[in-house]
């Protein structure tokens, strides 16, 4: 598969790139959740998912070796972590067999959802004693929806609040969480044919808006509540999500 683009999609690209890196600085988190619906409105949805693959593996280490916790994080969540990546290598295969409509409706559905569940704080609560019970549960499912819109980010994210994991290690936490499932989905983006060369090498020119965009975003993360950006986010999501169900319907 490769994937040819105009001067214009290309700017339009580095642009969609360089805000979505700007809100991972800002909140942690974000990057497919921005950028997959946005170009996916330019691109085929796999297209979108190749050319951030790249920058959601590096982007995601990056915070993670930032907040010193992986290793503890990996220990913590290996029952996740397992039948997650397992998960991710099976469903990406979906990719090649969905319609684009069906790929856009099951992305618009989730952006709304979590939309939606994101204005409360713990829409649900686990406790402790059963995360362990929880922890491959939540994998597969994040790995399901993840392979097949890469969009594994909200099923975690909501776990983690509902485990009420506190705001110093969140950030640590997802970007681990988001690292370890980068790296199966590049591969099975290889493995099926979604990834050769040529693609391989724009999604890593991809890294050049994202990190610069992610740069920025952690310098205002000092000086800006966070409040306000995660209800703008979740208002884009939800309306980014509509627009996307509108339009495969």
């Amino acid at each position: 598969m490769s994937a040819q683009f105009t001067p214009t999609q290309l700017i339009v690209i580095v642009g969609i790139l360089l805000l979505a890196g700007l809100l991972k600085g800002v909140l942690g988190v974000g990057l497919p959740l921005v950028a997959v619906p946005l170009l996916s409105f330019l691109v085929p949805v796999p297209t979108a998912i190749m050319i951030l693959a790249v920058s959601t593996l590096l982007s995601n280490g990056f915070q993670a070796l930032q907040g010193g916790r992986i290793f503890a994080v990996t220990r913590r969540y290996w029952g996740l972590i397992v039948p997650f990546i397992i998960a991710i290598f099976l469903a990406t295969r979906f990719l090649l067999l969905l319609h684009n409509d069906w790929l856009g409706l099951t992305i618009g559905t989730v952006l709304v959802v979590f939309a939606l569940l994101h204005q409360f704080r713990r829409p649900f609560s686990v406790g402790e004693k059963y995360e362990k019970v929880f922890n491959p549960i939540v994998g597969i499912i994040a790995g399901i929806i993840g392979g097949i819109s890469s969009f594994y980010g909200p099923v975690l994210m909501m776990y983690m609040i509902a485990l009420n994991v506190q705001k110093a290690l969140f950030v640590s936490t997802m970007s681990t969480l988001l690292f370890a499932g980068a790296f199966p989905l590049i591969l099975s983006l290889m493995m099926y044919g979604l990834m050769g060369q040529n693609e391989f090498i724009m999604s890593a020119l991809g890294l050049i808006p994202v990190f610069a965009g992610l740069l920025i975003g952690q310098s205002i993360r000092v000086h800006v509540s966070e409040q306000p950006f995660q209800k703008a986010l979740a208002v884009f999501l939800f309306l980014t999500g509509a627009a996307l169900i509108l339009r495969s319907l």
